[in-house]
């Protein structure tokens, strides 16, 4: 008997892992931001992530994301790039202030409260 319930389990279990009834929402929301970050990417397009952590963006796109923990460190980052021009992964709170250094192109976002909302951009250094 207990086997049977055992087996059950797991299958009921294993069977709703592919569904949204276990997970958060976040789960598909940063997988689905991740996919718009890397669509239409070239092989060489920088990634950066200002403040969040990349691993999970990592995983998604299988590409290598410079980490910045500031603003600062970000812009000097996207200085260092070829062109000037990156996708990053930002707080959208950040929107604004990164509007007033770089050309900001809006690619998709997440919604949130003002820790987890998250915006995909094309950042490019104004001259």
């Amino acid at each position: 008997v207990f086997a049977v319930v055992a087996v059950m389990a797991a299958v009921v279990f294993i069977g709703l892992g592919a569904t949204r009834l276990l997970w958060s929402q976040d789960r598909f929301e940063r997988q689905r931001l991740a996919h718009a970050a890397a669509r239409g990417a070239g092989p060489d397009t920088p990634f950066l992530s200002l403040g969040i952590n990349p691993n999970v963006f990592v995983y998604y796109t299988g590409r290598h994301i410079h980490w910045a923990r500031t603003l600062k460190g970000l812009t000097g980052a996207l200085a260092q790039v070829p062109h000037g021009k990156a996708r990053a992964i930002v707080p959208s709170h950040y929107l604004d202030e990164l509007s007033s250094c770089c050309v900001v192109e809006l690619l998709d976002s997440m919604p949130g409260d003002r820790d987890e909302a998250t915006s995909v951009v094309t950042l490019h250094l104004k001259k």
